[in-house]
C-alpha cells in the first residue's frame, strides 16, 4: 500500500493512502478550476502532483520519519513533471504545448514556488533552467511511475484526463487571442500581454494546487472536512437595504444627502450591466463606501466581495462602516491586513481544532467579504510566498472594489493592468476603481481594459458645483519657494483668520520643523503633529482631540504628513498644502469644509524651500508637473479635464527622468521597477513575467511557450520600497504592560503571537538605517532576538511627536 501522510495521534499512527490524497486534491482542484472552464485540467494536475511519492525510496523515507529516525529528504516533485515530458507531443497544437509546460511547472512548484524557466542568475550553460529540471531524470522516476500507475491512477485514466485538459487550455487561449486581436486591431495578439496572461495562468494553477494540497492536509489532521462560511446573499442584501432606508429617513433633507441617495441608487442600478472593469468617480464625502457595497450586493453571480484599500487610516474605518451596515451579517466580513491578520473570535486555544480551522479559512480568504490592502492583494499574484499565492482562487466570480485607486504605486501600474485584464477575462471578476481623481491607467503601454460604458455613475455638472466646497489659492512663487519663517507666518495668520487650520507636508522632517516653530511662535496650546513616526494608537488619540476641538469650535492647528489625506473623516476651514501632485492636492482639499460647515473653505498651495525629495522621485516629478499646469486664474483645480492632463504629463515626466538621469527605479516607457542582476542585463519585473526577451535572445534554441523568470521576479517584488523594521513604542500604560509581558522569556510562543497582534497598534516602522542608528545609540533593545521583537527606550519616545527623529524621510503609510 502506498501512503501520502502519516500522523501521530497519541499512541497510534493514522495513515492516509496516496490514492486517497491524490484524489482529494484532484477533486478540490477541479472545483477551484471549474469556473474558468478548466475542471479536467485541475483534476489532472491534482491527481498527478504527488506521483513522486509512489517510489519505494520515498515510502521508506516516510516510514522512518514517522518513527522519528534521522533520514535524508527524498525529493518527489520533479517526477510528475518528468512523466509529462516523457509523452510524445504535437508541437503544432498550441493547447497541448502550453498545457504540458503549465502543468509541469505547477507540479515542480508545489513545494518550492514557480521556478525560473530562463534564469538570469546562473552561468551560460545553466540559463535554460526549465530544461535542466526536466532533462535531469530523477533516479526514482521509473519505480514511481510503475507503482503510481498500478495503485493510484492507470495510464488510460491519465491519458483521457490529459486529452480533455488540453482541449480546455486550447479553448481559453484561443478565445483570449481573439479578444486581444480585436482590442488592439492586430492580426496577432500583443505578445507582452498574451505571454503575461499565460504566466498568470501558471500562477493560478500553482495557487489551486497549493490550496488543495494544504486543504486536504488540514482536513486529514483535524479529522473532519472543513467548510467555508456561507451566507444567503439575498438576505444580506435585504438587511443592507433596510439599513440604507433607515439612514435615509433619519438624514437631514440637505442637497448633499439627496445627491448621496441618488448616486447610491445609480450604483445599484448599474449592477445590471455585464461584468467588466469600471470607474466609480464620486467626489469626497459622497458615500462611495456604501454605494460601492450596494453595487456589489446587487451584482448577479457575485460570489465574493473584496475591498482593496491603500491606507491604514482608511481600512479600519471602512470596515467598521460596512460591518455596521450589514448588521447581523457583519461577521461575514474578514479583515486581512497587518493589524488584523487573524482575529481570534472564540475563547479557544490556538492549537485547537476550532482555531486551526478558522485560521486556515481566514488565510485562504474563504469568507464572503474580504477587506484587505493593496500590499496583500498584489502579493497574492506576485510575491514569492505560497501562503499568499493560495488566495488566488478566492478571486473568481468576485466584485473587487479598489478604493483610492490613484494611490496605486506607479511602479506597479503595468503589473496591475495586466492582472486586472486576466481576472476579468479568465476569472469573471468585476473591478470597480474608486477615486475622485481617476488616473489614466487605460492609456498606458499595457492598458487597463475599461469596459463600455466605463463610468458607474454619470457626470453631473450640478453635483460638481454643489461639492465644490473649497476655493484654491495659488501661492507658488517664481523663485526657490517659501522659507520656513514665511510658511510659519502664513500658518499663524491663517489660524487667526479661520480659527482652525491643517498644514500638509511631503516629508516628516518638514512637518516636524514647521510644527516645532509654529508651536513656539504662535503661543497656541492646541498645535498638533501627525506622522508615521507615531504609532496608530497615538495618531488616533490626537485625531480624537483635534475633532473634539473642531466640534467645540475651538482654535486648533494640525501639521501633518500626507497620511491624513485619504479616508480620514475630518474637516478644517483652511488647508495649506505643500506643493505635490494634483491628486494629492485634491485629497487634501477633501479635508477642507468636508461637511459644508462653512460657506466656502480655503486651500492654499505653497512650495517649501530645501524640501529633500531625493528618495521620493514620484513626488518630485508630481510637483514639477503640477507647477507647470496649474492655472493662475482658476480657483478650482478639480476639473476632470485638468486631472487627466496632469496624469498624462506625470507619466511623461517619469519616463523623461529615466531617460535623462538614468534613474534605476523605472525603465523607459514601462513603469515597473528594474533591479540590478549583476553581470547580466537589467530587466524589469514586467519583462521577466511576460516575454523575457533579453533571455530569449540569449537562448534561441529554447522552444518552450513559457520563458518567464518567475522565481527571480517574485523574489524581487515588493509593493513598498522602504526597508523598514517594526519597533514597539511605550505609548501609554497598555503598551508598557504588553511590553512587560512580551519580555517574559518563558512565555509560550503561541501566547506571544497573540500579544504581538495586540501590539500592532503600538508599533512604528522605521527605515533600517534609522533602526541601526537607534541601536548604536542604545535607544532600542531586543525583547526577543530570535523573533526580532524590538522595543524603543522611553527616552526616545515623545507623546506629541512619537519617535524622536530629526532626519528621517516620509514612509508611505501603506499597511500589509
Amino acid at each position: 500500500m502506498l501512503y501520502a501522510r502519516l500522523v501521530q495521534d497519541e499512541n497510534k499512527i493514522r495513515r492516509q493512502t496516496l490514492k486517497e490524497h491524490c484524489q482529494n486534491v484532484a477533486q478540490i482542484m477541479a472545483q477551484k478550476c471549474k469556473a474558468m472552464g478548466l475542471e479536467n485540467a485541475g483534476y489532472f494536475v491534482g491527481i498527478l502532483h504527488d506521483m513522486g511519492k509512489a517510489s519505494g525510496a520515498w515510502q521508506k523515507y516516510l516510514e522512518k520519519s514517522a518513527r522519528g529516525e534521522e533520514v535524508s529528504m527524498v525529493p518527489h516533485a520533479k517526477i510528475g513533471a518528468q512523466y509529462l515530458y516523457a509523452k510524445s507531443i504535437d508541437n503544432s497544437n498550441m493547447g497541448e504545448v502550453v498545457a504540458r509546460q503549465c502543468f509541469a511547472l505547477t507540479i515542480l512548484a508545489h513545494h518550492t514556488g514557480l521556478p525560473d524557466c530562463l534564469d538570469f542568475r546562473n552561468s551560460q550553460e545553466q540559463k535554460n533552467k526549465f530544461s535542466q529540471l526536466i532533462e535531469n531524470t530523477d533516479e526514482n522516476l521509473q519505480d514511481a511511475m510503475t507503482n503510481f500507475l498500478s495503485q493510484v491512477a492507470d495510464e488510460s485514466e491519465l491519458s483521457s484526463l490529459y486529452e480533455k485538459a488540453k482541449v480546455e487550455i486550447a479553448a481559453i487561449l484561443e478565445k483570449e487571442q481573439e479578444k486581444l486581436c480585436q482590442a488592439f486591431g492586430l492580426e496577432e495578439p500583443f505578445p507582452k500581454i498574451f505571454s503575461g496572461e499565460a504566466g498568470i495562468l501558471a500562477r493560478f494553477f500553482y495557487s489551486a494546487l497549493v490550496y488543495a494540497d494544504w486543504q486536504d492536509a488540514a482536513n486529514f489532521e483535524i479529522g473532519s472536512g472543513m467548510s467555508a462560511p456561507t451566507v444567503d446573499w439575498s438576505k444580506m442584501r435585504d438587511a443592507f437595504e433596510a439599513y440604507l432606508d433607515c439612514l435615509t429617513k433619519n438624514a437631514l433633507p440637505t442637497q448633499i444627502n439627496k445627491w448621496r441617495s441618488k448616486l447610491s441608487l445609480e450604483c445599484k442600478n448599474f449592477a445590471q450591466k455585464p461584468s467588466g472593469v469600471y470607474q466609480l468617480y464620486m467626489p469626497t464625502g459622497m458615500g462611495k463606501t456604501l454605494a460601492s457595497l450596494r453595487y456589489a450586493l446587487n451584482k448577479e453571480g457575485c460570489k465574493k466581495i473584496i475591498y482593496v484599500i491603500p491606507y491604514l487610516s482608511v481600512i479600519e474605518q471602512n470596515a467598521a462602516v460596512i460591518k455596521k451596515a450589514l448588521g447581523k451579517y457583519g461577521d461575514m466580513v474578514l479583515e486581512y491586513h497587518s493589524n488584523v491578520i487573524f482575529d481570534k473570535k472564540r475563547q479557544a486555544p490556538e492549537d485547537s481544532q476550532v482555531m486551526k480551522q478558522e485560521k486556515l479559512l481566514s488565510e485562504q480568504w474563504d469568507y464572503p467579504i474580504i477587506m484587505t490592502t493593496m500590499v496583500q492583494f498584489l502579493n497574492v499574484f506576485f510575491a514569492d510566498k505560497a501562503s499568499a499565492a493560495r488566495r488566488f482562487t478566492a478571486m473568481q466570480d468576485a466584485v473587487i472594489i479598489f478604493d483610492e485607486i490613484q494611490s496605486l504605486p506607479i511602479k506597479c501600474v503595468h503589473l496591475f493592468n495586466l492582472l486586472i485584464r486576466f481576472l476579468h477575462d479568465f476569472c469573471h471578476v468585476t473591478a470597480i476603481l474608486c477615486s475622485a481623481t481617476q488616473p489614466t491607467l487605460q492609456k498606458r503601454l499595457i492598458p487597463l481594459p475599461l469596459s463600455t460604458p466605463s463610468q458607474v455613475v454619470t457626470e453631473h455638472a450640478d453635483l460638481l458645483k454643489l461639492v465644490n466646497r473649497t476655493k484654491f489659492h495659488n501661492k507658488l512663487t517664481m523663485g526657490s519657494g517659501h522659507s520656513l519663517d514665511e510658511i510659519c507666518t502664513l500658518i499663524i495668520d491663517c489660524q487667526k483668520k479661520y480659527q482652525n487650520l491643517l498644514m500638509i507636508c511631503n516629508t516628516k522632517k518638514s512637518a516636524l520643523d514647521i510644527y516645532q516653530k509654529v508651536k513656539e511662535q504662535s503661543g497656541l496650546e492646541a498645535v498638533f503633529y501627525l506622522s508615521t513616526q507615531m504609532c496608530a494608537r497615538q495618531r488616533r488619540l490626537i485625531l480624537y482631540l483635534i475633532k473634539r476641538r473642531l466640534r467645540s469650535k475651538k482654535p486648533v492647528i494640525c501639521i501633518s504628513t500626507q497620511l491624513i489625506e485619504a479616508g480620514v473623516d475630518i474637516s478644517f476651514r483652511c488647508v495649506i498644502r505643500s506643493l505635490a501632485g494634483l491628486d494629492s492636492i485634491a485629497q487634501s482639499a477633501g479635508r477642507c469644509n468636508r461637511g459644508s460647515e462653512y460657506e466656502v473653505g480655503d486651500v492654499y498651495i505653497v512650495d517649501l524651500q530645501k524640501e529633500n525629495l531625493t528618495h521620493l522621485p514620484e513626488i518630485e516629478a508630481a510637483k514639477k508637473v503640477t507647477r507647470d499646469i496649474l492655472p493662475a486664474d482658476s480657483d478650482n483645480y478639480l476639473e476632470p479635464q485638468l486631472i487627466e492632463r496632469y496624469y498624462e504629463r506625470y507619466f511623461e515626466e517619469l519616463n523623461k527622468n529615466v531617460a535623462k538621469n538614468d534613474v534605476k527605479r523605472y525603465p523607459t516607457s514601462c513603469l515597473d521597477y528594474v533591479f540590478n542582476l549583476g553581470k547580466a542585463e537589467q530587466g524589469s519585473i514586467i519583462d521577466l513575467l511576460t516575454d523575457n526577451l533579453a533571455m530569449v535572445e540569449q537562448n534561441k534554441d529554447y522552444e518552450q511557450p513559457f520563458p518567464q523568470a518567475f522565481k527571480t521576479a517574485y523574489s524581487k517584488f515588493s509593493v513598498i520600497d522602504a526597508d523598514t523594521v517594526g519597533i514597539i513604542v511605550p505609548c501609554g500604560k497598555k503598551a508598557k504592560l504588553l511590553l512587560g509581558k512580551l519580555a517574559d522569556k518563558y512565555l509560550p510562543w503561541q501566547e506571544k503571537k497573540l500579544l504581538l497582534r495586540q501590539a500592532q497598534q503600538f508599533t512604528v516602522n522605521v527605515y533600517r538605517y534609522k533602526w541601526q542608528s537607534l541601536c548604536d545609540e542604545k535607544l532600542i533593545y531586543s525583547i526577543d532576538e530570535e523573533h526580532s521583537i524590538w522595543q524603543l527606550d522611553q527616552y526616545a519616545f515623545d507623546s506629541k511627536i512619537g519617535i524622536k527623529d530629526k532626519d528621517s524621510m516620509q514612509i508611505d503609510d501603506f499597511i500589509f
